[in-house]
């Protein structure tokens, strides 16, 4: 099926997400709920729960193999080793998504968005948050997006008892981070 609106999501709200666990929550509401993410998904979830005007109905979150501290992680992903095998690939793909899918563009900022991207020869992930996700979800900057994306923003503030695992060796995983998380909720 094609896109028939320009529907974008970023890592920092998700307002399907949050109407979909209200949807969930009316019809069983003597249920317990907990909600997983993996990779993006755990951002999503985890900002979206941070946000979530009845986050006190879900029990835990579990969050599995995403990034805690996006600025980290973009830094590492951007490193050589790592653009070439994560953010350039990564970043080839949204932009033949977003090129694939140019008629759901209606507004000239849109447009003039899609424009920028298909002219671009530039395609990290950087780039394509800097050129399109930051402006779209009215940032700045990737960096500003990335800052206020950060997972561990919203733990540090979150009541809903959390597990995050990440492998040791994945770039997205903060080790000093993922320590001082798994310390305060587990012992929470």
């Amino acid at each position: 099926m094609s896109m028939k609106t320009a529907k974008f999501f970023s890592a920092g709200y998700n307002d399907g997400l949050a109407a979909l666990l209200d949807t969930v929550i009316d019809n069983n509401p003597h249920a317990n709920y907990g909600i997983i993410g993996i990779s993006f998904g755990g951002m999503v979830a985890c900002n979206t729960l941070f946000q979530y005007h009845r986050k006190e109905e879900i029990m835990v979150q579990l969050i599995l193999s995403s990034p805690l501290d996006s600025l980290k992680t973009i830094t590492r992903l951007n490193a050589l080793r790592a653009k070439v095998l994560y953010s350039l690939p990564f970043g080839k793909k949204i932009k033949r998504l977003i090129s694939n899918n140019q008629e759901v563009f209606k507004t000239k900022a849109q447009k003039k968005l899609f424009r920028s991207i298909s002219r671009s020869e530039s395609v990290s992930i950087t780039d394509i948050d800097d050129m399109f996700i930051a402006p779209m979800f009215g940032y700045n900057s990737s960096t500003d997006y990335y800052k206020d994306i950060c997972i561990s923003r919203c733990l540090k503030e979150t009541q809903t008892f959390t597990i995050c695992v990440n492998a040791d060796d994945d770039p997205c995983y903060s080790k000093e981070v993922g320590f001082i998380f798994h310390f305060v909720y587990f012992m929470n």
